[in-house]
């Protein structure tokens, strides 16, 4: 819970960092979108994982309720036609390396907004060196991606990100960052989806409330040399 929680903070610390992207926002807050649906017919993963690959980070939870498709982050390019036109956002989530391995795959639930405005449907994704609790330096390449399916559909996957070569090389017990942004000029409108994950409060024992996920999903993929 405790590398959950970090992972929050560390997604809004990211976002506050940008002043233009703060500006609007209700106290610096990213920004999240909302629909109705369900991952009923989504298959785990698991499916797709080549021989010999390694799991070094996952957040997505069991059939049926692989993630909350019904929420997450926007990924909005700097020229995005509806949301916050002339304002990109982009989102980041932070994992640790358990070895010396190489990042080879990194699979995310980034579904397309597709709300008729011409948007674009394309965004980058990256790993990050970590810098004080925040993403530093970018390990090259940034892979090109493009979401399977439209936000809150029932019908369509995560993506599937395949890093070329060997991967990225990951040292043991650091911290890094998977980043999913945008290249300006961008109209990308897409969503990262939250994870299936939740929490509750209680507030002077009036009763139980859930009050959500703000976690972005992913799974995270490698080898060990």
């Amino acid at each position: 819970m405790t590398k959950r929680l970090l992972i929050y903070f560390g997604v809004l610390a990211l976002v506050c960092t940008f002043p233009a992207l703060a500006q609007g926002i209700p106290h610096g807050q990213p920004l999240t979108a909302h629909t109705e649906g369900s991952t009923a017919g989504v298959a785990q993963p698991d499916s797709t994982l080549p021989a010999g690959s390694v799991i070094i980070y996952n957040s997505f939870g069991p059939k049926g309720d692989l993630y909350n498709i019904n929420d997450g982050y926007y990924i909005l390019g700097n020229l995005n036609p509806s949301i916050t036109p002339g304002m990109s956002q982009s989102i980041a989530l932070n994992f640790h390396a358990t070895a010396n391995e190489h990042v080879t795959f990194v699979y995310i639930p980034v579904l397309f907004l597709n709300a008729g405005d011409g948007a674009a449907n394309t965004f980058n994704v990256t790993i990050y060196k970590d810098a004080g609790g925040l993403p530093g330096v970018a390990i090259p390449p940034s892979v090109a991606s493009m979401s399977n399916g439209n936000f809150g559909a029932a019908c369509c996957p995560y993506v599937t990100v395949a890093f070329p070569g060997g991967g990225i090389p990951l040292t043991a017990n650091q911290k890094y960052w998977v980043v999913v942004d945008t290249m300006p000029p961008s109209t990308t409108e897409d969503v990262w989806d939250f994870t299936y994950l939740t929490a509750a409060v209680n507030v002077a024992g009036a009763g139980w409330t859930a009050t959500g996920s703000y976690l972005p999903t992913a799974r995270v993929v490698g080898t060990i040399p």
